[in-house]
Parts: C-alpha cells; structure tokens; sequence
C-alpha cells in the first residue's frame, strides 16, 4: 500500500481538506467504511515507521518527503473528521 498512501498523501497535501473528504465520501459509498480506516492506519504506520517509510520513498524515488509528511498529517487529521465514514 505504499504507493498508494504516497499518492493519496501528495493529493492531500496540494489539494486540501474539502476535495479529500469528497473522495473519500465517493469510495466509501462504492467500497464501504473500510477506506477510511485503511487510509488512516496506512498514513499513520508511514508517519510511525521511519524505516518504512524510507524504503518505500527510496523505492519510488519521492524526494518531496517534507509534502509527503504534510499529506500523511492531512489524511489522518481528515479521518479523525470523518469517524463516521
């Protein structure tokens, strides 16, 4: 999933709040309850597992960590919001 949480973590991050919680209430809608909480224990385990982290930037050659850290805090902030999703 780190692929997947680095790209939704760069969208976070440059389009905000608002459009992420739209996508999520979208996938939610189509695939349940269960994208909230992937979402947020994939950015949470990015953000707590530096080495994780590391290897999954390096892998993908992310040079941007600093966006990528702001996008992780986003979503998981978003999803702390969105309990009920």
């Amino acid at each position: 999933m780190g692929r997947d949480i680095i790209d939704l973590a760069f969208m976070a991050a440059y389009w905000g709040n608002e459009p992420l919680r739209e996508g999520f209430h979208i996938a939610t809608e189509a695939y349940g309850k269960v994208v909230a909480s992937a979402a947020r224990r994939a950015a949470t385990k990015m953000i707590e597992q530096a080495a994780w982290r590391r290897r999954c930037v390096t892998e993908l050659d992310v040079s941007d960590t600093r966006t990528l850290l702001a996008g992780l805090k986003v979503i998981v902030a978003g999803m702390k919001i969105q309990r009920g999703l």
